[in-house]
């Protein structure tokens, strides 16, 4: 952990004195008859504009951009190599995106490294061609995708552009469509309106690799139903490699009057391909849904959430995360008149196999604020596991996550969230790491509060092997509810059956649970319905009991 530590303060410092000098990189491009062109500088034979230079380029060029700022809103069509004089001398600045790798539906498309660049400014307002939500042909023309960075699908929306980028910067781009359609979904009796802005930094539709380059504040915004990857966003079958790599205060907002869905803040990768994120730092990004829409408890209900504040990965996608903290990224979610849920601060893997090593998650934040969850079940958890996997030596400490409903019904749970939505269960294994310091916290003026795990909350297989469950901390306040699990809850509730939990070599302690009068409260060290076996793991020092249903 010192090292990843080390590694965090250093990436930072790399961040804000400007990523690296060019260097030249071999990317498989061909070079049988390369030529060397330069853009600026006034040199003889430079080419004044990024734009000339890339159409006079040929497969295997190499294109040298000298200090300096250049108009963005350019396009790169050839497979060359593009060196910058490094990102704090050479800037590409301003269209809607600033680079375009590839072009859309094209029969093939290039392999192109870039290295040494910031690209900034950026402000995409369509795409022509539709994100992870497009539901109906009419979405195509409300939605904006990637503001700094756009590599366009192929033909049929095929794998686009191979694409590595090396030493630079994604800063302070935008995506936000300019109209609205009529959407599939339900608003009050009629159709709700679609907009969907995706990408703010980087749009991948192809084979995307960053190394020692950061992506920092870039939004997804405007007047948009669906809000998805602040920083990045990964289409579906798209591959996305990050080695040492920031990803910082990147946000996902959506709001009045159509905002129902903020998801990425840091990226979003959709279904299919892989993702993989080695050495790397997640800090500070967020997924925001601030709306009014209405719905009606019991009977029509506006679907609307907010997640992923770091991460989101949907299903069917090869997840790696190794060496690598996601801190103090947040999810807010509010509707005074609806059911909005927010979840999953720091990284939600769905129906995906995951391999998480030497990690830390931590000082990450949830908040719900809603009419009732009555109908939408708890919020909260720092980091949501759907599709089985393997986590080791990983931290998860210090998370918040927090449903308050004035006058319904408020839930939520705490750190580690193991789910099956699918039917079909697969196991998650956690060995040799910590699950500590976390809070879930439910509130309610009139209705029910209800905390279910505020370290661990488990709804399909789980396997704990030498893990340490300590200092969680549960509190219901609320006329009436539950306090069920301050290390852990196992159960049905959210998904499964079946439902079963296996700790070996495992120590629950000190977690803690409190309620209000007329909440219940049990099992502050774990509560479970559903089978647990325990094999040498002491469940010892929580308050106010141990353990109900072992």
């Amino acid at each position: 952990m010192r090292r990843l530590v080390l590694l965090a303060l250093c990436l930072a410092a790399a961040v804000s004195v400007g990523v690296g000098s060019a260097t030249s990189m071999n990317t498989g491009v061909a070079s049988s008859v390369a030529a060397d062109l330069c853009v600026g500088g006034h040199a003889p034979g430079c080419y004044a504009t990024l734009q000339s230079a890339f159409d006079a380029a040929h497969d295997g060029d190499r294109i040298r951009i000298n200090p300096g700022t250049y108009a963005g809103g350019v396009t790169l069509r050839a497979s060359v190599h593009l060196e910058g004089a490094g990102a704090a001398s050479t800037i590409i600045s301003g269209g809607g995106p600033v680079l375009t790798v590839g072009e859309a539906n094209a029969a093939s498309e290039p392999t192109v490294s870039i290295s040494g660049v910031t690209i900034t400014g950026g402000f995409s307002r369509g795409s022509g061609y539709c994100g992870p939500t497009c539901g109906a042909p009419s979405y195509a023309q409300a939605t904006a995708l990637g503001g700094g960075i756009e590599i366009p699908p192929s033909a049929g929306n095929g794998v686009g552009a191979t694409v590595t980028i090396t030493g630079s910067v994604v800063r302070g781009n935008r995506a936000a469509p300019t109209t609205t359609v009529a959407s599939a979904r339900i608003c009050g009796g009629v159709p709700c309106r679609f907009a969907f802005a995706g990408g703010g930094g980087i749009d991948n539709w192809g084979v995307l690799t960053l190394r020692r380059t950061s992506v920092s504040d870039n939004e997804v915004s405007g007047a948009v139903s669906d809000a998805e990857g602040g920083g990045i966003l990964n289409e579906r079958s798209a591959t996305l490699s990050l080695a040492e790599v920031v990803i910082a205060r990147n946000r996902a907002v959506a709001g009045v009057p159509y905002g129902r869905f903020a998801v990425g803040g840091g990226a979003f990768a959709a279904e299919g391909g892989a993702v993989s994120v080695r050495n790397s730092i997640v800090v500070g990004n967020s997924a925001t849904l601030d709306t009014e829409l209405v719905s009606t408890p019991g009977a029509q209900v506006i679907g609307m959430d907010a997640h992923a504040g770091g991460v989101h990965i949907g299903d069917g996608v090869e997840v790696t995360v190794e060496n690598t903290a996601i801190l103090e990224n947040s999810v807010e979610a509010t509707d005074p008149f609806g059911e909005p849920v927010g979840f999953d601060s720091a990284m939600l893997v769905g129906d995906s196999p995951l391999a998480m090593r030497n990690t830390i998650i931590s000082g990450n934040r949830v908040t719900s604020t809603s009419l009732t969850s009555a109908d939408v079940g708890p919020g909260g958890s720092a980091l949501e596991l759907d599709g089985g996997g393997l986590i080791t030596n990983t931290r998860i400490t210090g998370n918040a996550s927090i449903a308050v409903s004035p006058s319904g019904d408020a839930q939520v749970n705490g750190g580690l969230a193991v789910l099956n939505f699918n039917d079909d269960p697969k196991l998650v294994t956690v060995r040799n790491s910590v699950i500590s310091g976390n809070t879930a916290i439910a509130s309610s003026t009139s209705g029910s509060a209800t905390v279910h795990g505020a370290g661990i909350f488990n709804n399909s297989l789980l396997a704990l092997q030498n893990v340490r469950i300590s200092g969680n901390v549960g509190r219901a306040t609320g006329p009436s509810g539950d306090a069920q699990g301050g290390g852990i809850w196992n159960g049905v509730l959210l998904s499964g059956p079946p439902v079963e939990l296996t700790l070996d070599r495992t120590l629950v302690t000190h977690n803690v649970l409190t309620g209000s009068a007329g909440v219940s409260v049990q099992g502050g060290g774990v509560f479970t319905t559903s089978p647990i076996t325990l094999r040498r793991s002491p469940i010892v020092l929580n308050a106010p009991d141990q353990c109900v249903g072992c």
